[in-house]
């Protein structure tokens, strides 16, 4: 599952913008040849009226007869506070972890200019962990 925030600038007024969180669910991953698919893929936007993760949870048990005591959370974001409180939310039923872009996006910004960039950036996009931590 991923959740981020998304800037929403209102234009031609002098309203500050605001921030709209959406989180894109799923149920894993479906491999036809070369490509592969979500299952189950989701959308769901906060409307602010209770705290986030209150009503995703109302949400993902409406929409996908989440059981809490059986089902198991796996979060990827950004590291913004407000997505990083699901752990205190869900306690041990969520593993959060920064989503590909942003691991990418450090790395670039971390390693650009080293030697090793080029491989790591090939370990990556190959999802070989173990070679990515060894250059």
């Amino acid at each position: 599952m991923e959740v981020d925030g998304l800037y929403v600038k209102h234009q031609r007024r002098r309203k500050k913008g605001k921030e709209v969180k959406i989180a894109a669910v799923h149920q894993g991953w479906e491999v036809n040849g070369e490509r592969v698919r979500l299952k189950n893929k989701r959308h769901f936007i906060h409307d602010g009226k209770e705290p986030f993760w209150e009503a995703f949870e109302e949400f993902l048990i409406e929409t996908f007869d989440d059981d809490p005591t059986i089902h198991k959370l796996v979060i990827n974001g950004d590291g913004a506070a407000w997505i990083t409180a699901c752990r205190e939310y869900f306690k041990d039923r969520a593993f959060f972890g920064l989503d590909r872009f942003h691991v990418e996006r450090e790395i670039r910004n971390l390693f650009r200019n080293h030697p090793r960039y080029p491989p790591m950036i090939k370990a990556l996009d190959a999802f070989d962990g173990q070679k990515l931590l060894t250059e």
